[in-house]
């Protein structure tokens, strides 16, 4: 299994999208949920939000009430430049604490931006400082 996760993140990192879908697809089988978020950051880094959002809809009948589901789909609508809903989205994510520092700053830095775009610049800055506290690469930490 560890050499087809490495197949996909490789194929991600050379942005060989034809490759990284045929390997999350031989995933599929072994790890569901993985192989779900996996799809959906797929379209994702492709800029398809259609395709994101139909393979979303595979993820949230999976595991409905997951963070990172909630995430995923908040980063979707940000994508489609539906920052109110993304930022409700946001809002209902109930991060578990053994969580926020792998995914924290993901969450509070897409927040900052919702809140920004929306002039709530109060809570952007927060959303940021959430997000530098949480950062994992102290290069981000810094910001």
């Amino acid at each position: 299994m560890e050499k087809l996760y490495n197949s996909i993140y490789n194929s991600l990192d050379r942005r060989d999208y034809t490759a990284a879908r045929k390997y999350i697809e031989e995933l599929a089988p072994h790890d569901p949920v993985e192989a779900a978020r996996l799809m959906v950051s797929l379209y994702i880094e492709q800029e398809d939000s259609r395709g994101a959002m139909q393979a979303w809809g595979k993820l949230d009948t999976l595991l409905p009430h997951d963070f990172f589901t909630q995430f995923l789909h908040a980063r979707i609508l940000f994508m489609e430049k539906r920052y109110v809903s993304a930022y409700k989205e946001l809002k209902d994510i109930q991060l578990p604490s053994d969580k926020v520092y792998g995914y924290g700053e993901k969450i509070a830095n897409l927040m900052g931006q919702c809140c920004r775009i929306l002039g709530k610049t109060d809570e952007a800055a927060q959303a940021y400082k959430k997000a530098s506290e949480w950062a994992s690469e102290q290069a981000l930490k810094a910001m």
